[in-house]
């Protein structure tokens, strides 16, 4: 993988024009909420799951950093959680 072979980042694919997507969400009706700081995030999550409708998670993170999934598995080795490290976000 890219990334753990110490070039995290690939500019052709994460050069991107600056869009809020949280902002675009809510034009077309869903709910949008912009994450921009690491503290956000629980509050991000509990306001995403509480609404009852469609909601778009729009995070900020820093593309010079790759990003890594953490998968917490129960004893059965299923998967039960997944966590994303908040370390990426830009402050």
């Amino acid at each position: 993988m890219r990334a753990q072979d110490g070039d995290p980042k690939y500019e052709a694919s994460q050069d991107l024009p600056a869009f809020s997507y949280a902002q675009y969400a809510e034009l077309i009706g869903l709910k949008g909420i912009e994450v921009t700081d690491p503290e956000q995030i629980a509050s991000a999550w509990d306001q995403a799951i509480a609404n009852n409708c469609p909601t778009v998670l729009d995070f900020h993170t820093d593309p010079d950093i790759p990003p890594f999934l953490r998968i917490f598995l129960n004893s059965r080795r299923r998967p039960i959680c997944l966590q994303c490290c908040t370390e990426t976000l830009m402050h």
